[in-house]
């Protein structure tokens, strides 16, 4: 049986909506009551243990090594990325209480995209319908201060959010150089690092 997927407007399986269910669930968990900076990544990683809000416990029940959905080319997981930025220590830590050290600082990390891309989409940037299910998103759910893009192909993305009047910029992405130092200094410039 196939349903229409509220998230991507995809026809797809149940597969689809019950990891689209779970990856909710588990964000959720997560959110601060008020978002101060919301973290933008482009889409959701294709592997449930790869997404940030991951825990261990959920990714050992899939037979997977818990991690974050990149390796930053600073070092380290995003994650441990993010935490260093808002200076968490994530040494010793479980990875549940490091996103609860972030949920604490005001932060919550949200996709563009809310399902995960086949590889034919995943190149290209959001498209203008999902551009504005994202701006529904921010005005009525998320309601953050301050918006941090990460990654180029969120440029149109950004403006479209200062243009809905949001206090949005973009950072080099988890793949991009200088990743690290520029997620650091965008949080400075939101007052939460």
């Amino acid at each position: 049986m196939t349903h229409v997927c509220d998230g991507c407007g995809a026809t797809v399986d149940a597969a689809h909506l019950q990891e689209r269910i779970r990856r909710l669930e588990r964000a959720t968990r997560f959110r601060p009551l008020h978002i101060h900076t919301l973290l933008l990544l482009e889409t959701p990683p294709p592997e449930p243990a790869s997404d940030f809000y991951a825990v261990a416990g959920q990714a050992e029940e899939q037979g997977q090594e818990c991690q974050s959905f990149t390796e930053a080319s600073a070092g380290g997981d995003l994650t441990s990325v993010v935490a260093r930025a808002i200076h968490v220590s994530r040494e010793g830590k479980p990875r549940d209480e490091v996103l609860a050290a972030i949920q604490r600082a005001g932060m919550f990390v949200a996709y563009a995209r809310e399902c995960p891309q086949s590889d034919a989409g995943a190149s290209s940037p959001p498209s203008a319908g999902e551009v504005q299910k994202l701006l529904l998103r921010a005005r009525f759910s998320y309601k953050p201060k301050h918006v941090v893009a990460l990654g180029a192909r969120l440029r149109a993305t950004v403006e479209a959010l200062k243009q809905a009047g949001f206090a949005a910029e973009n950072c080099a992405g988890p793949d991009e150089g200088s990743f690290a130092q520029s997620l650091g200094e965008a949080l400075r410039r939101t007052g939460i690092a």
